[in-house]
């Protein structure tokens, strides 16, 4: 069990010559790689609260705290485990 990744973003990728839903992530561990894993054998375990809701639609609040979450690339991610 891997922890502390953080998703990016998913995206279609070619895994043994197939096309596959892949969640692109990145480590603190491993700076400046984006690391991939197809999204059949990936869980999301702590999903990020405002990852879905348009920016308008936020509180004052609710943008701090989104704020505070996001990395110093600027993603607001997801913690999983692989």
């Amino acid at each position: 069990k891997v922890c502390g990744l953080v998703e990016i973003r998913r995206e279609v990728k070619t895994v043994w010559k197939r096309e596959q839903m892949c969640i692109i992530f990145r480590h603190d561990d491993f700076p400046n790689v984006e690391l991939h894993a197809v999204q059949r054998w990936v869980k999301v375990t702590t999903p990020a609260a405002s990852l879905f809701i348009p920016e308008e639609a936020l509180t004052e609040e609710d943008a701090a705290a989104a704020a505070a979450s996001t990395n110093a690339q600027g993603v607001l991610g997801d913690t999983i485990n692989h």
